[in-house]
């Protein structure tokens, strides 16, 4: 009888010293700001994904995002909301989540700690990694050339979109462009490539994301 109970205390303390607490986790279909759809970023090109969605999760009492969907191009039928600053993106080219699973923090039980052991004289002990910063970039909504809504054409017909794109963020001292999107009818508007204004309803830029 005495061997049992020792087996189970054992069994315990076991458990108790390297095991963690278990997360709670939920998902959220569509989920809202109000009477608004989550935007997928807290600020405006900042922020997006994960971090919007962790923001979220800490407004409905978790501790972080686990699990993201996107929603993209929503903001025309259903406007997103800036969950950092409370704006609202009623656009097409306007993202938000499709769902966000949230969970509770996967908090250690405590335990002794282990005591340290010191390296063997003739052992080497590999040097820290590095720390790579990651790259840099910057979101540009509605951008302008010499104050013209920048055209989605680089010239003529030619080059629209990523060319045109790339060139306006090499002006900005970027090195590309990872993402863009236009909007039709807006007029008046400028080709990067030509420098010409072109007076008549076009596609132009809607926003730009610029990468160092």
């Amino acid at each position: 009888m005495r061997n049992y109970v020792r087996s189970i205390v054992a069994l315990l303390a076991f458990c108790l010293s390297s095991g963690l607490a278990e997360a709670e986790n939920k998902t959220f279909e569509n989920p809202m700001v109000g009477t608004n759809r989550l935007d997928w970023c807290s600020d405006w090109g900042k922020g997006c994904g994960a971090d919007a969605a962790t923001a979220w999760c800490k407004t409905n009492a978790y501790d972080h995002s686990v699990n993201v969907q996107q929603a993209p191009d929503i903001g025309a039928s259903a406007p997103t909301k800036l969950i950092a600053t409370g704006e609202v993106c009623d656009q097409s080219y306007c993202d938000g989540f499709a769902s966000i699973t949230c969970a509770t923090a996967e908090l250690p039980v405590a335990a002794a700690p282990p005591t340290p052991e010191s390296p063997a004289a003739d052992v080497d002990v590999p040097a820290a990694a590095p720390v790579v910063a990651e790259t840099s970039s910057e979101f540009f909504k509605n951008p302008t050339h010499e104050d013209v809504r920048l055209n989605w054409c680089f010239e003529g017909d030619g080059g629209c979109g990523k060319k045109a794109a790339e060139a306006w963020c090499a002006q900005q001292g970027f090195s590309g462009a990872k993402d863009f999107k236009y909007v039709s009818a807006v007029k008046p508007t400028i080709q990067i490539g030509t420098g010409k204004t072109n007076k008549k309803a076009s596609k132009a830029f809607s926003r730009v994301t610029c990468v160092k």
